[in-house]
């Protein structure tokens, strides 16, 4: 049992080596799993604290690289996690699950040699993996394989725990602590202890939904006294819970049911998903980042998590009424021609704005895995994963760019810049090129400067990933976005030839913009 206390523990640990100089530590090995690597610039020891070049370091350990030039900070992403150091400071930061902590530095990340150099032990350590260092061989190794298994433990005083556990039999990744006493927790776990966002429920009703870091509670959590057992407020979350129990069965043809982490974690953010009056992105700042590869490894993982999800297109979109309520489904897809699509079935309670083509973002709970029927071009139907999404929020990209207090003043210059969104698109072999290579110019005639997320040419799209450029109709200068883009195979990767039969094929174009969606003839 815990006590009704908040405090955050801050640790931390770096690699100490010794004071040798910089120039001396060009011998340094670093081993990831038993692979020695290989920088472009050695590893160097500063201050007692052993360096490495930041892309290196995070690649290898399986997180996406980002940089911000503007506040020369470098981050790596690893499914919930996201670690980041700004160039010349010595506090660090770790985003996990939603617990946010600050990390105090012996030895900053810097320029070296015109490469950004981090502390690796610090990196390391962070993202999970063991770090070990040799002195006489001068050798770090690192050991990055954390594996987990799914497992029922019973207590001997009949506590119950189900969830993730590591080789080392200690609650690890994503479970549930039921106490013999009646408390529970549901969430996020690491080395035995709740760490990252988890709800934790007293006995008498009383119950703490926030962040964990080391086993203790972080105080921007939210706690509730109330013993009725409908969330933070007033809506009965169980009510809504029961229908949802319901309704999932019946829209997955029995393959999904809503699992109890899910429930409970429904229940007792009743508010924040249900209530009428709630703000649109109300689960802004609970909601993590994770990564949809990670969802579609294990979405079991996530049932008792509340994750955001940007960048949904959505194929398909209709609304239902159970049990006077009104229930939104959607099918929708993340990822494209170069990127292998992952596909979520949304389903949210109320109704909104959006239609076929929206580009959404999804704030919600992972409940399960179904199928979709998909038919290819050549006309012949086959089925891939989907993964069925609870949804507090789920509004469009352009809502979550502006905020969604402007929401409806938003709406109303959304409808009347749609009717000025108007694109013009011309097949023709450049004469300027030398193989007059087949070329497909789309322009912005219409609205001022748009964000372009999508240019379809039959099957193909470009951008094939999920960033966008910018086109403007108003170009004055040169400081302004293009007014047009020249689209040739190239860019959708495929040859001169397949991409001049494409458009003979193909009447129209479709071009995606924050506004929306548009169908553009081709001339």
């Amino acid at each position: 049992m815990f006590k009704k206390y908040f405090f955050i523990m801050i640790a931390f640990a770096m690699l100490a080596v010794g004071a040798i100089p910089a120039s001396a530590a060009g011998d340094i090995k670093v081993y990831i799993d038993g692979k020695l690597q290989s920088y472009d610039q050695p590893p160097v020891i500063k201050n007692g604290g052993t360096l490495v070049p930041m892309s290196g370091i995070f690649k290898a350990l399986g997180a996406e690289v980002l940089w911000d030039n503007q506040t020369r900070t470098a981050s790596g992403v690893k499914g919930n996690k996201i670690v980041s150091l700004t160039i010349d400071s010595k506090t660090a930061h770790i985003a996990n699950e939603g617990a946010k902590t600050s990390i105090n530095l012996a030895q900053p990340a810097q320029i070296i040699n015109g490469r950004t150099m981090v502390p690796i032990r610090f990196i390391s350590e962070s993202l999970g993996a063991k770090v070990d260092w040799d002195g006489a061989t001068r050798t770090v190794a690192i050991s990055s394989n954390v594996k987990t298994t799914y497992e029922t433990i019973t207590y001997d005083d009949g506590s119950v725990y189900e969830g993730e556990v590591s080789e080392d039999g200690l609650q690890h990744g994503q479970g549930t602590y039921k106490w013999a006493n009646g408390d529970s927790y549901v969430g996020s776990w690491a080395n035995g202890e709740q760490h990252g966002y988890g709800t934790y429920t007293w006995a008498d009703g009383t119950i703490y939904a926030g962040n964990w870091v080391n086993g203790e509670m972080v105080d921007n959590g939210q706690s509730d006294s109330s013993q009725n057992n409908q969330g933070s407020g007033n809506v009965d979350g169980t009510a809504y819970a029961n229908i949802l129990s319901d309704f999932i069965p019946q829209t997955t043809n029995g393959v999904v049911k809503l699992p109890d982490a899910s429930y409970q974690a429904l229940v007792q953010n009743a508010d924040l998903f249900f209530a009428k009056d709630r703000k649109v992105n109300s689960l802004d700042g609970i909601a993590n980042t994770v990564g949809y590869g990670n969802i579609a490894k294990n979405v079991s993982k996530y049932n008792s998590s509340i994750v955001e999800m940007d960048s949904i297109v959505l194929d398909d979109i209709k609304e239902y009424n159970v049990s006077g309520e009104t229930i939104t489904e959607a099918i929708g897809h993340w990822g494209g021609n170069s990127v292998d699509p992952v596909y979520f079935q949304i389903i949210y309670m109320g109704s909104n704005h959006l239609t076929k083509g929206s580009n959404t973002t999804v704030n919600g709970i992972p409940v399960g895995e179904t199928t979709v029927t998909l038919t290819n071009v050549f006309g012949a139907s086959f089925t891939e994963p989907m993964y069925v999404v609870v949804a507090g929020n789920f509004y469009d990209m352009l809502t979550k760019a502006i905020g969604p207090d402007k929401l409806e003043q938003a709406q109303k210059e959304r409808e009347e810049a749609e009717k000025k969104m108007v694109f013009n698109a011309r097949y023709y072999e450049d004469p300027m090129n030398y193989e007059r290579t087949p070329t497909l110019e789309v322009q912005n005639e219409g609205y001022k400067t748009l964000k372009i997320y999508g240019i379809e040419v039959g099957s193909y799209k470009y951008p094939s990933d999920n960033t966008y450029f910018e086109m403007s109709a108003e170009r004055e200068n040169y400081s302004l976005p293009r007014s047009s883009i020249k689209l040739t195979g190239w860019h959708l990767g495929i040859s001169d030839e397949e991409f001049e039969q494409l458009v003979k094929e193909t009447s129209t174009i479709k071009v995606t913009t924050e506004l929306g969606s548009i169908e553009v003839g081709i001339e």
